[in-house]
């Protein structure tokens, strides 16, 4: 075996886009959905989640199902259950209701770069 391995891989650095990031507000990089894990400045480097499990926004009194696939609608900052414009991010760890005003869910994030609207 190499010495390759540099990493576990679950936060990685990137540069901030156009506007910069916010702790905790998932964000699309390129083709793939992180969580930033610090606030930081356009073109600063920043550290993110690109896996996990997260608590995270989700669209307004949309009910999830265990296990339903996740999209990011990075316009809105929140995660879907519709592919339509989005972009695939991971899945849903427990079912949520649409009932009871509740605006986050848990998600597993894929770590995968994803095509928009992709399954």
């Amino acid at each position: 075996m190499g010495n390759s391995y540099l990493a576990p891989g679950d936060v990685v650095t990137f540069t901030a886009p156009s506007g910069g990031v916010t702790k905790g507000i998932p964000v699309l990089i390129g083709a793939t959905v992180v969580i930033p894990a610090e606030t930081a400045a356009q073109t600063v480097t920043f550290s993110a989640y690109v896996s996990g499990i997260h608590s995270v926004p989700k669209t307004d009194s949309q009910a999830w199902a265990e296990g339903a696939l996740l999209y990011l609608d990075n316009s809105g900052h929140c995660f879907t259950t519709s592919a339509t414009s989005n972009v695939r991010a991971g899945f849903a760890v427990e079912a949520v209701a649409s009932t009871g005003g509740l605006t986050t869910g848990k998600i597993r994030l894929s770590g995968v770069p994803a095509v928009a609207g992709t399954a």
